[in-house]
């Protein structure tokens, strides 16, 4: 998320191009509030660190701690979702693992749109 967004502030520095042409909203999840808090603060840093460019990006990035088996989005609102490790994670844990990352891919597959991507 705080990648993607790193990269559409670089984008826009090089192009002069508006990141919403690109993306309508990015958000980032995870079910710690405190790695939620260092996204935030990286995203800041990030823009204060490219001075000139828009700062369009705050408005363009949500942040959420969310369980990704268990979130409160809606149905079919996400065209794209990246996932960074979370199934590999989940899966280092031999007891509840594979239930856990079945809830995720379900969860995933709930929230994602028709036609939608899942990387």
């Amino acid at each position: 998320g705080t990648d993607l967004a790193a990269e559409l502030i670089e984008l826009e520095r090089l192009t002069g191009a508006k990141a919403t042409n690109i993306v309508e909203r990015v958000t980032c999840c995870d079910y710690s509030d405190t790695v939620v808090a260092v996204m935030k603060e990286k995203l800041k840093k990030q823009e204060k660190d490219t001075k000139g460019v828009s700062t369009i990006l705050s408005h363009l990035v949500d942040f959420e701690v969310s369980d990704a088996r268990s979130m409160s989005f809606s149905n079919g609102m996400f065209k794209l979702i990246l996932e960074k490790g979370t199934l590999d994670a989940m899966l280092s844990d031999q007891e509840t693992g594979i239930k856990n990352c079945i809830a995720i891919v379900t969860e995933c597959a709930r929230v994602l749109a028709v036609g939608g991507r899942w990387y």
